[in-house]
């Protein structure tokens, strides 16, 4: 069917119709055509598309510098959208000159006429002090107005600013609510966190099964912590029964996925022989890769696997290395390894010494 080319709206919507659950190439060109059409003469919905799909390289090569130029005409026009999205290129220099006045304007703006995103990036650079005064009460006040409005990384926000006390008072029991709303939208990382308060009873009753469903449904988004304390959790049948082939698995998931402390745990496991067959060669070829992350207790944990000739010969001299390395890392209780290591260090030395001397 032919749209009337003064029909602005009709050629908006076939360009939405074209665009809406497609990634086919060729309707999404399409959409861009009736975008550019409508938005040119001037449908700010349009422009905002048109802007989206400059930005995203939706039908069109990315364009940064046409992105802006749309967003700037819808947001002239009134669309808040357009103008949180505007407000963010700004911040970041994105298709223009970083501009952080701009983009606390446009996002001023935009918060003001109740957008919840830009409600929670105004939030960001408020906290932050990105090109304002850092002010934690503000940044807590505009947080409270976007989760209310159902965002989740605000709501997330909030409750984390609840749970230390940033911004105002301290209060569990409202970051423990904030971070359940925004673990119902699947927030992983929230997710991870009322687990964490349902599991400690941190301003909730404490129920370790509804923990451990929490954690998992973080875990399989593949949140990595989350994967960590979900294998903690069939280890120690935590909320559920201990199931060894569950608590490797997740661990190895959760050190794939860049948690240290994951690769710790495995190595726990073959020290100690939880769940599995004792073997210390693995326990410290995991140790070993958690120390490569930087973690202290596995740097530690190395330390005295040489120092003590555990599943290897022991060597004085590699284990200083791994103890100094936890020291660095701020594991505290390798200081007095260290300093053990390097007084009999230092006696071996003198004794060398004294015993190359002729008597006289």
């Amino acid at each position: 069917m032919e749209v009337p080319t003064d029909d602005i709206d009709a050629m908006y919507r076939k360009g939405v119709l074209a665009s809406e659950g497609h990634d086919d190439q060729r309707r999404l060109e399409e959409s861009v055509r009736w975008f550019t059409l409508s938005a040119q003469k001037g449908h700010p919905l349009a422009q905002h598309a048109l802007g989206r799909a400059y930005e995203l390289g939706r039908g069109v090569t990315p364009d940064a510098t046409r992105a802006v130029h749309w967003y700037t005409q819808a947001a002239a026009g009134g669309l808040v959208s357009a103008q949180n999205n505007l407000g963010l290129m700004y911040k970041e220099g994105r298709g223009t000159a970083q501009d952080l006045e701009k983009a606390l304007y446009w996002l001023h703006k935009a918060a003001q006429n109740g957008d919840m995103l830009a409600q929670l990036n105004l939030a960001v650079m408020y906290y932050e002090g990105t090109g304002v005064r850092r002010d934690e009460k503000k940044a807590r006040e505009l947080l409270e107005r976007s989760a209310r409005q159902g965002e989740p990384q605000a709501q997330y926000n909030l409750g984390t600013m609840y749970y230390y006390g940033r911004g105002g008072e301290q209060g569990f029991p409202q970051a423990a609510r904030w971070f359940h709303l925004a673990a119902q939208s699947g927030d992983a990382q929230a997710q991870y966190s009322y687990a964490l308060m349902l599991e400690r009873g941190d301003g909730v009753r404490q129920d370790l099964e509804e923990a451990r469903n929490w954690f998992e449904k973080a875990a399989l988004q593949d949140f990595a912590l989350a994967q960590t304390a979900l294998g903690h959790c069939y280890v120690r049948g935590q909320g559920t029964e201990k199931n060894t082939e569950q608590a490797l698995l997740w661990f190895g998931r959760a050190q794939e996925n860049g948690d240290p402390s994951a690769a710790h745990a495995l190595g726990q496991l073959y020290e100690r022989g939880l769940l599995v067959e004792r073997d210390e060669a693995m326990a410290l070829k995991w140790y070993k890769q958690a120390a490569q992350a930087g973690l202290g207790i596995s740097l530690f944990m190395a330390g005295r696997f040489y120092e003590e000739g555990i599943s290897v010969p022991a060597d004085p001299a590699q284990a200083l290395y791994w103890y100094e390395n936890a020291l660095k890392a701020g594991y505290s209780e390798a200081e007095a390894r260290v300093s053990a290591m390097k007084l009999r260090a230092a006696r071996r030395d003198a004794g060398a010494v004294t015993g190359s001397q002729d008597v006289q």
